[in-house]
């Protein structure tokens, strides 16, 4: 994999941070998003460097299509090419139904699914022009189950990731491009931090592997799907959940 670019949004902390350190140790070159804490993705990029990768720390809103454009041209420029995409960059909110705002769905499903749509929309021509590439989303057990504790609004963003995986994964076949999708469950991270403590432990308890997930434990799944180790893998969605929710 050296010589190999990927682009990974969301990827100051938790899931998206381990996926881009992942993929800086299996010899990608990195460039990762973040929308407003600078100092955690300097935090990343320094343990890039030290794995003797180059990286770039680009701040953005993927929600902007014009801000979407300067990273993907960004990324283009410094590289030249770009291998794969973690689209991994969302948001999450516990609003209970009956008191979503239709601001806060439509903010949630902006950043979530329509960030997703314009990266890919702006990565596809380039990988098509390498023939070669490979797409991750970063979906949830939510999308798959309707969740448990997030709000409507997160779930739906989700599933709809997972929808326009297979989508993608047809479309953009005949140009040697995989697209594929990884649905963690209870996870390690603030999200489930900020659970209830009494409803979190109920929720691992019903983990049949006893416990919570690690991001890094998404991240190997992520790096498996950007490698020629999954080469006839186009369209799945990998449940990386300790079993809690068996598809």
């Amino acid at each position: 994999m050296r010589n190999r670019v990927a682009l990974v949004t969301g990827g100051s902390r938790g899931i998206g941070r381990a996926c881009a350190i992942r993929l800086a140790e299996v010899g990608f070159d990195v460039a990762i998003t973040y929308r407003s804490l600078a100092h955690e993705a300097r935090a990343v990029a320094q343990c890039i460097r030290a794995l003797g990768r180059d990286v770039v720390t680009i701040q953005t809103d993927v929600a902007r299509p014009e801000a979407v454009a300067r990273l993907v041209a960004q990324v283009k420029h410094r590289w030249g090419r770009i291998d794969v995409l973690v689209n991994n960059a969302g948001i999450a909110s516990v609003t209970p139904f009956q008191r979503l705002r239709v601001a806060e769905w439509d903010t949630v499903l902006a950043v979530n699914l329509r960030g997703a749509f314009l990266c890919c929309q702006r990565v596809a021509p380039i990988m098509t022009s390498q023939r070669c590439g490979s797409i991750v989303m970063i979906a949830s057990q939510a999308g798959q189950t309707g969740g448990a504790f997030v709000g409507a609004h997160y779930a739906v963003s989700k599933a709809g990731l997972i929808c326009l995986t297979k989508y993608l994964a047809k479309e953009l076949a005949s140009s040697r491009i995989r697209v594929n999708c990884v649905a963690p469950g209870i996870i390690d991270t603030d999200m489930a931090r900020a659970f209830p403590r009494r409803a979190l432990r109920a929720l691992v308890q019903r983990v049949p592997l006893g416990r919570l997930g690690m991001p890094e434990e998404v991240a190997k799944a992520v790096a498996f799907l950007a490698s020629e180790e999954s080469a006839y893998m186009t369209g799945v969605t990998i449940p990386v959940n300790g079993g809690l929710w068996m598809p």
